[in-house]
């Protein structure tokens, strides 16, 4: 049976289930945008407050819920919350639902959720630290060239571009674009403009 022919109910069903995992990859992603930026760990220690440093409850991390409920406040210093962590879990968990509409069950779905999720995390990381995370760009570069080969010899994944060379190709072209940029901007105005973290991510 294909994903066209389940029933509407298992279609909802994985609907809500896409969204509910983007929720929580958008909950782990928060994590990252505190992080990152400082050099710490995003595996351990585990979530806690940054003003009492408690460390936060299971049942005060479910994504968007435990913000409402607690007021965007902390249970324990009643330090607010910034409504960036349910922004980026609603974000993350609509892209989640999105790409689920448009691509089903396929082996491209949970490829371009992750590709949203590290778009997430660094469109925050640079809107609150003015910087770009090698963590998530080198990585991707490589990820993305991999990719293009599972799209080319397997063309029922769903992946869009399945030829590596196109994949070099626009992983150098997205470089060039910004770094030349930059460069330009520096010998005509004396300068910086845009800087590597732009060049990687377009990469």
């Amino acid at each position: 049976m294909s994903f066209a022919e389940l029933p509407e109910s298992v279609h909802t069903l994985l609907a809500a289930f896409s969204f509910v995992l983007g929720a929580m990859a958008g909950s782990f992603g928060n994590v990252c945008v505190h992080r990152l930026p400082r050099g710490i760990s995003v595996v351990t220690p585990r979530s806690r407050c940054p003003k009492c440093e408690n460390a936060i409850a299971w049942y005060d991390n479910i994504p968007i819920l435990s913000w409402l409920v607690l007021g965007a406040r902390c249970r324990k210093c009643s330090a607010p919350i910034s409504w960036q962590y349910p922004l980026v879990e609603a974000i993350t968990g609509l892209l989640f639902l999105l790409i689920f509409w448009r691509f089903g069950i396929v082996v491209a779905t949970p490829i371009y959720m992750l590709l949203a999720a590290s778009l997430v995390v660094a469109t925050f990381v640079d809107l609150t630290d003015w910087t770009i995370p090698n963590e998530i760009t080198v990585p991707g570069v490589f990820i993305g060239i991999g990719c293009s080969v599972v799209g080319m010899v397997y063309p029922e994944s769903g992946l869009q571009v399945t030829s590596p060379f196109m994949a070099i190709g626009g992983a150098a072209l997205g470089f060039a674009i910004p770094y030349l940029l930059d460069k330009g901007a520096l010998l005509v105005l004396g300068k910086r403009g845009m800087g590597m973290g732009d060049a990687k991510l377009l990469a």
